[in-house]
Order: C-alpha cells, then sequence, then structure tokens
C-alpha cells in the first residue's frame, strides 16, 4: 500500500492489533504490543515455533497457544499471510508491510508460492477505498492458478520426429486431415498420451511405444504428430 506517511501509519497498525491481541486472549497491554513488535521486525517466512523462540530470546514469555491465537489473528485480519511450501506439514507467516507490501499467487497443482507486487495495481486498490471515505491500513491479495511449469500451454510443443530415441515424452496434438487424425487416434495417440521414441533415424519410419505396444509410423504422417518437450 501507499500512504504519504509509512510511520505513522505503522505505529497505528501496531496499535491496533496489540489491542485486538489484548481483547481476545487479555493477554497484558505491554506483552501484546512486545508481540506485534516482534513481528513485524521480521524480514523472511517463519514457523509458529520459530516465531515462538524469537519471542523467547526477547524475554517476551508467552505460550505457544498464545503465539497460535497472535498469528492467526494477524493473518484473519490481513496483517500477516500465511503459506505452507512443498513437503511441510507446518505454515510459514510473514508481515504484510504497507511500504513493501507483495501478494501471492498460488499453484493448485504444484503448491508452488510466487510473490509478486504492482504499484499501479495498490495505487488503484488504495483510491477505490479512499472513494467510499474510507482509509486502508493493510490487506493481503492471494491468486490461485497454475503455475507456468504445471499448465501445458506454457510448454513448447513439436513435432514427435525431433525427439531422440529412448526418450518418453506426453502428446499434445494431431495436426492433418480428419481421416489421419482418426487413424492415429484408434491406434492411441490422444491428448497426454504417454509416448516412448524407439528409433528415430531421420530416415526410415519412426518406431515408437504407446500402451505397451510398438507402432511404426511413416515420417509424413509422423511430422503432423505434436508432443510436449520437456
Amino acid at each position: 500500500m501507499l500512504y504519504g506517511d509509512v510511520q505513522i501509519i505503522e505505529k497505528e497498525i501496531q496499535d491496533h492489533l496489540s489491542e485486538l491481541l489484548h481483547k481476545k486472549e487479555n493477554i497484558p497491554q505491554d506483552i501484546c504490543s512486545r508481540i506485534v513488535a516482534e513481528f513485524s521486525a521480521i524480514k523472511s517466512h517463519v514457523s509458529a515455533e520459530e516465531f515462538h523462540e524469537i519471542l523467547q530470546s526477547e524475554g517476551i514469555d508467552v505460550s505457544d497457544q498464545i503465539v497460535d491465537v497472535a498469528l492467526q489473528l494477524f493473518s484473519e485480519i490481513g496483517f500477516a499471510a500465511y503459506l505452507q511450501f512443498e513437503g511441510e506439514d507446518f505454515k510459514r507467516y510473514e508481515p504484510l508491510r504497507s511500504d513493501k507490501h507483495h501478494d501471492h499467487f498460488i499453484c493448485v497443482k504444484c503448491k508452488k508460492i510466487i510473490e509478486f507486487s504492482n504499484i499501479q495495481l495498490e495505487k488503484l486498490q488504495d483510491s477505490l477505498i479512499f472513494e467510499k471515505g474510507a482509509r486502508p491500513l493493510f490487506h493481503k491479495l492471494e491468486v490461485y492458478g497454475v503455475c507456468g511449469e504445471c499448465h501445458p500451454a506454457s510448454k513448447k510443443v513439436v513435432p514427435i520426429t525431433l525427439i531422440p530415441e529412448n526418450k518418453t515424452v506426453k502428446l499434445s496434438k494431431i495436426e492433418g486431415g480428419l481421416h489421419l487424425k482418426r487413424r492415429l487416434m484408434d491406434l492411441g495417440f490422444v491428448p497426454n498420451a504417454t509416448i516412448k521414441i524407439i528409433k528415430n533415424s531421420y530416415f526410415g519410419p519412426l518406431i515408437v511405444e504407446l500402451k505397451d505396444s510398438r507402432l511404426a509410423i511413416g515420417r509424413g504422417e509422423a511430422q503432423n504428430i505434436f508432443i510436449f518437450e520437456e
């Protein structure tokens, strides 16, 4: 987010969060302020356990439960973003700062997380809020979709005749006439079919393995078979 005086806004945010945490768990106000301040100072993603260790190292003696409640509260109101990286069974948290804000794209297939930011998008969001007579303090944006590595359309498509022997590929599409398409589909050449290149001499027919069968395809016909290049 973009505001005139970032430091003043950050102080208002921290005071507001401290008050919310105090009301939610009846924790002493000074402890709440210190918890918020320590989280605000974090420069990367941390787990609840790691944040608890940070608090303890600063002499802030609170339970695991209080840490979990605080991080959940920060996430619910948009002051923090939580991410779960591939292969981990716990969440990592990071503060969403008004002066260094970024959003997240999450791939629903591989769970990859991509950070992105756009000053025009931030300005547009703020202007829409200001038009309503309000002032934004913090927010989060999460976009879910399929990343470039997981989306078939992002992969290079090439004729199967360019693939070396002993390589296994996935079928993208078949071009050519309707008769050719039907014949090849009857043989098992359907989208995403797994094909292993057995022989590709660049002169004779292309020999492939498909559904436990070996097939010989003339090079003219094979030029119409397109696969995803890994």
